[in-house]
């Protein structure tokens, strides 16, 4: 008991630089992106301020650590940093969504927009903050000085739409747990991000201070070519007219044809760097039928059939498909669901689930009130019972599916093409919906429909994952995720609405901020328009039926013929923003990595990932760089050289 005991204590000193750490990066990050103005470090599904705390800790922590006779952490202990860091670093993307939203309708209303007469009298007073005393134009503004940060404004707002936040990310821990022995030890997914983290977390062997891929050749080879062409690209930072890689800053458009979507080339070493981790079959299904959707596109396009859209239904088609690939994957795990169940709700012995984060029991009745919460919430929003049900569980396959394709696909910079507020607004015309629905549907546009990457599911379900490394009892960890995870919400809110009324919100150049908070109430007045005269789009639910048809055949030929080469995966995000914008990238991917499995196997596999992660450890050392530089010399007006494609 004592030893057990040890154990459990010894995960908490992690557990508390995770938190730590957290709270730093969501406290510094409105500071980088709206000041600085530089890269940005936590908009992807592996957010590069996590990898760089990791790496600080395996790289200058631990070292002093041993160098002064103490223990340094653990393999395990270092995985319960980033599943804290991997969930609570979501936070300033969503923030930075819901902040502009909620103060945007009493700012920027006027009788042109026509949000006096049709959102005002709709919209419920704790959903956004009211501009009493000028709190909101001083927010946009910046505060006159000698004026006070008028704090009181943003209680009621903030407290509710936190309190959604803390449900969408209770039942998403949850449902990791329930669902993480399927994914992991039955379905043998491969998480290569929780497999990246366990690589760069791997102990120094005796008498060294450093991991062992340090040091190897191959590592420092890896390393210097990312390094070395992004340090180049620094050069023109301050010689405008120097010779720069264009494919490493910028995208180049690739035009098929006028009716075709044009090609988005740029090569992104981090994406690459993760998708190597990726299975091949995966890789291929992925750029395969980008190319395809191009083609239906284009083809559509030229002859003036299907949908009046820019993407022609393809989003339509990608969502159904992901509708299919989710409830097909419960379908396989529904024995392992009714295991659940009975330990939930009898107690079953044969069901062991002391290995997880949280009790089974825990896990499913938090999930279910979590889910009666977001119901409830929406309800009171505004919301009809039945939309709000129905609302809820469209969003959850989106969320859910995203966890999916991230475990399988490892992708760093991905989004679902369409979110479940999507799916609803486009299934469900305004002239069925009440005008309460209409308000609170095209509010959480900004919240989940802009946090596109499916919100906390695919962090939780990486989180969940890497707890496989913790040895002894880890329930804490659960735990303290989701204290660290809120605890960052008050800080990265605290921090940018103190930031706003500092130097002015409309200052910050960013699009959040000045134009797609906007957009939401447009999208208001123009759908309590629509009532009156619905747009038909007839081909739609046959582009629908179109995606759930091919893709189950895609499960069919991938479960019956194992030598079957493309995954309905593919198909899920095949004109995703973030699909389009790595295409190079993916590409480059597969194609190693299927040259080194063709004529070496898996050993050269083994031996190159050395290589591989030389190269993301030189990509960081880069960008690091090139933040500092812009820090020093160019504040204000940085150079975002990690962009990834996800908006």
């Amino acid at each position: 008991m004592r030893c057990q005991a040890e154990k459990e204590r010894s995960l908490w000193p992690a557990i508390g630089v995770g938190i730590g750490l957290i709270l730093l990066i969501n406290g510094t990050d409105p500071y980088s992106n709206y000041v600085v103005r530089s890269s940005s470090f936590t908009r992807e599904q592996f957010p590069f301020a996590v990898l760089l705390s990791l790496l600080f800790l395996v790289f200058i922590v631990n070292p002093l650590l041993r160098a002064g006779g103490r223990r340094a952490f653990r393999r395990g202990e270092l995985a319960a940093v980033v599943a804290v860091g991997l969930v609570g670093g979501i936070v300033p993307r969503m923030t930075g969504r819901m902040i502009p939203t909620i103060t945007a309708p009493y700012y920027f209303g006027t009788p042109e927009n026509e949000w006096p007469d049709y959102v005002w009298p709709r919209l419920n007073r704790w959903l956004a903050v009211e501009d009493a005393e000028g709190g909101v134009t001083a927010f946009y503004q910046g505060l006159a000085e000698g004026r006070a940060t008028p704090w009181a404004a943003w209680v009621a707002p903030m407290f509710w739409w936190s309190g959604l936040v803390v449900a969408i990310l209770t039942t998403a821990l949850c449902l990791a747990v329930i669902l993480r022995r399927q994914w992991a030890d039955h379905e043998r997914l491969t998480f290569p991000h929780a497999e990246v983290s366990l690589l760069l977390a791997e102990g120094p062997e005796a008498g060294r201070r450093f991991p062992p891929y340090v040091y190897s050749r191959l590592f420092w080879a890896g390393f210097a070519v990312p390094c070395g062409a992004m340090l180049w690209n620094d050069v023109g930072f301050f010689v405008p007219d120097f010779p720069t890689l264009r494919i490493l800053a910028d995208y180049t458009l690739l035009t098929l044809h006028r009716s075709f979507p044009q090609l988005y080339l740029k090569f992104d070493f981090y994406v690459f760097c993760f998708a190597y981790f990726t299975p091949v079959n995966l890789l291929l299904s992925l750029w395969l039928f980008h190319l395809l959707a191009v083609l239906q596109i284009g083809l559509s396009h030229r002859m003036g059939f299907g949908p009046s859209t820019p993407d022609a239904g393809v989003t339509w088609q990608n969502y159904w498909s992901i509708a299919v690939f989710v409830l097909w994957g419960l379908w396989v795990a529904r024995r392992h669901l009714c295991d659940v169940a009975r330990k939930a709700l009898g107690g079953a012995r044969g069901v062991d689930d002391a290995g997880e984060l949280l009790s089974y029991r825990a896990a499913f009745f938090g999930a279910a009130l979590s889910i009666a919460f977001t119901v409830a919430w929406l309800h009171q929003a505004g919301m009809t019972p039945g939309t709000a049900a129905l609302l809820t569980a469209l969003e959850l396959i989106a969320h859910l599916g995203m966890a999916k394709i991230v475990a399988m696909a490892g992708l760093v910079s991905l989004r679902v093409p369409m979110s479940g507020v999507g799916a609803f607004k486009t299934a469900m015309p305004p002239h069925l919906l009440t005008d309460g629905t209409i308000v609170v549907t095209n509010l959480l546009v900004a919240l989940w429909g802009g946090v596109a990457k499916g919100f906390f599911m695919p962090a939780a379900f990486n989180a969940a994952r890497l707890g496989d490394a913790i040895s002894g009892r880890k329930r804490g960890l659960a735990g303290a995720i989701l204290a660290g995870t809120v605890l960052s919400l008050v800080v990265c809110a605290g921090a940018m609405i103190a930031l706003s009324y500092g130097v002015g919100a409309e200052n910050f150049g960013s699009y959040d901020f000045t134009i797609g908070n906007r957009y939401t109430f447009d999208y208001i007045v123009q759908d309590l328009k629509g009532k009156t005269s619905p747009e038909a789009q007839p081909y739609l639910p046959w582009y629908g039926l179109a995606g759930a048809g091919l893709t189950a055949l895609l499960i069919f030929l991938t479960y019956r013929f194992p030598r079957w080469p493309l995954h309905p995966l593919g198909f899920t995000i095949s004109f995703a923003w973030p699909t389009r914008g790595s295409l190079l990238s993916i590409f480059l991917a597969w194609a190693f990595k299927f040259l080194v499995l063709r004529f070496g196997g898996a050993l050269l596999y083994r031996q190159l990932r050395v290589v591989v992660i030389g190269g993301l450890l030189g990509y960081v050392a880069a960008v690091v760089l090139s933040f500092v530089i812009d820090l020093i010399f160019f504040h204000g007006h940085g150079h975002a050289v990690h962009q990834p494609p996800l908006v």
